[in-house]
């Protein structure tokens, strides 16, 4: 299968078309208008909804890439909507670095494909990110947080909270400051529609370690809670999993927090609130092992 975009890209980039500030520039502030153009924003806003129901945040962040080309450059910048074949021939082409976002499976035939031309590759992949609640911390206020982070983009981002680890009184604290921000019991299972393919968010109570919950990211608004006695075993259940691509620690305790980073892997830590730690420029961001490279 024949990709033009590569060879149209490459000829661009050889020009030197991309090595001027200005022109950089130019492509940024052409993203911006991209965000901001409000015909094109509501209507891919509007579709997205009726179609996922996801809210406009969400619609504007995770959906509107498809229509990029018609503000970038369109010798430089190519969007290529592909099936797994129509990838799979893509990578045989000769790439100075490849940057994939998606599951364990498909970044092992990535890295096989790039291995044929040497090609570095970074990979972004998730993971099972814990969060730990101690009974030191402030539960409201780690649930209004978590939640937030959990229902964005339906609960289907890299760094969404994928199970809660916590004594039995936390749990039960998290419930209750939850019925008030939720307004609705939903421990024991969401509402559901087929039909929509939507979920609410729900909750699972006392999961194991064996559970099905546990076997991979669930990718959604799910949130099993795994109740512990212990730091030690709070990090013994974290380190019998992948490595996750974060990990939110909840605690007054510097000495919990500093001893759960100390003996677990994690691509980035965030202590008393979820998703900042890729918020701020200055910080590394990545995976380990599982989670990326």
């Amino acid at each position: 299968m024949e990709f033009p975009q590569v060879t149209i890209a490459r000829k661009a980039f050889s020009s030197g078309k991309t090595l001027p500030q200005e022109f950089r520039r130019k492509q940024l502030v052409k993203l911006v208008e991209c965000l901001d153009d409000s015909k094109s924003r509501d209507r891919i806003c509007e579709a997205v909804y009726k179609d996922m129901k996801k809210c406009t945040f969400d619609a504007i962040m995770s959906e509107i890439v498809a229509s990029l080309m018609e503000y970038l450059d369109c010798e430089c910048y190519h969007v290529v909507l592909a099936d797994a074949i129509a990838t799979k021939s893509l990578l045989t082409h000769r790439f100075d670095h490849i940057f994939f976002t998606g599951s364990v499976p498909v970044a092992k035939s990535i890295l096989q494909a790039a291995a044929s031309n040497l090609t570095p590759v970074t990979l972004e992949l998730g993971g099972k990110t814990p969060v730990y609640i101690d009974d030191t911390a402030c539960c409201k206020m780690a649930v209004k947080r978590i939640l937030w982070c959990k229902c964005i983009n339906i609960g289907q981002t890299c760094i969404a909270p994928d199970y809660i680890i916590c004594s039995e009184r936390v749990q039960e604290a998290f419930i209750r400051y939850t019925k008030e921000i939720f307004a609705e019991w939903i421990l024991l299972g969401g509402k559901s529609d087929e039909k929509d393919l939507w979920i609410e968010p729900t909750f699972i109570g006392n999961v194991k370690r064996d559970d099905i919950l546990m076997d991979g990211e669930i990718f959604g608004p799910i949130l099993p809670f795994v109740i512990v006695n212990s730091c030690d075993e709070v990090i013994d259940f974290i380190n019998s999993i992948e490595r996750p691509l974060a990990l939110y620690i909840f605690s007054k305790d510097d000495n919990v927090s500093n001893n759960i980073m100390e003996r677990t892997f994690s691509g980035g830590v965030c202590i008393n609130d979820t998703v900042f730690q890729v918020i701020d420029f200055r910080l590394p961001f990545g995976g380990t092992g599982q989670s990326g490279m």
